[in-house]
């Protein structure tokens, strides 16, 4: 992946960027407090922990930016979309690739 300089930060063409959506209605009725095996280790970071007692630390995903539970809409857009969006007004091409499961927020 080609890395080129926009704004005051160094890109790269392609990033990727990890959500992790707030609870529910129904998860909250149920009293849900975290998200089991998910666990945010720094801005950059997530580890998912499928069986804690066979691999404790899981598996270790690096990422561009990783938002919590807390995360505004606003907050993603002005990480991920703003510079894209200023690229694609003076002439760049621009891609926001989201996925995830449906409904999930």
């Amino acid at each position: 992946v080609k890395k080129k300089t926009m704004g005051d930060a160094e890109q790269t063409n392609v990033q990727v960027v990890g959500r992790f959506r707030p609870f529910n209605r129904r998860e909250k009725e149920l009293g849900v407090e975290s998200s089991k095996g998910v666990y945010i280790i720094e801005e950059k970071c997530v580890s998912v922990v499928k069986n804690k007692e066979k691999d404790p630390n899981g598996t270790v995903f690096q990422m561009a930016r990783v938002f919590d539970m807390n995360a505004t809409q606003e907050d993603i857009f002005r990480v991920v979309a703003a510079q894209p969006m200023k690229d694609l007004f003076t002439g760049y091409n621009a891609t926001i690739f989201a996925y995830g499961q449906t409904g999930s927020g």
